[in-house]
């Protein structure tokens, strides 16, 4: 008669202990996913005239709603697009949230697939 085999629980407890730490350690999401809360932080920056941006090497700087403005109509003037007014350069930019090209990190600096940063040599 042959034995059955039986498993090894310690070795399974091991298994479960190692999940459970690896789970409990994972690193989390960096943005904020929350939209209610993402939409309150945007309005709330729009009030403020600015908003705090990281850049792509991840060092903040401020971006006023003049830049993305000028950014927003230098963008449109490309295209061949007469320039937008303010309500509408805001509600492009809302719709970048949208579209997952703004987004809102936990530490409270906005990420975004364009750089608002004023040009060099640019005068405000």
């Amino acid at each position: 008669m042959t034995r059955k085999k039986t498993r090894n629980t310690s070795a399974r407890a091991a298994k479960v202990r190692r999940q459970t730490n690896a789970l409990a350690t994972r690193r989390r999401p960096q943005l904020r996913t929350d939209l209610d809360g993402i939409l309150n932080a945007f309005a709330e920056a729009v009030a403020a005239g600015a908003f705090e941006l990281a850049g792509p090497n991840g060092t903040p700087y401020t971006a006023t709603l003049e830049d993305i403005s000028a950014y927003t109509n230098a963008e449109l003037a490309d295209d061949g697009e007469p320039p937008a007014g303010m309500a509408e350069v805001l509600q492009l930019f809302a719709d970048d949230i949208r579209y997952g090209a703004l987004r809102l990190r936990l530490d409270g600096l906005w990420e975004s697939d364009n750089d608002y940063r004023p040009a060099k040599g640019a005068t405000a």
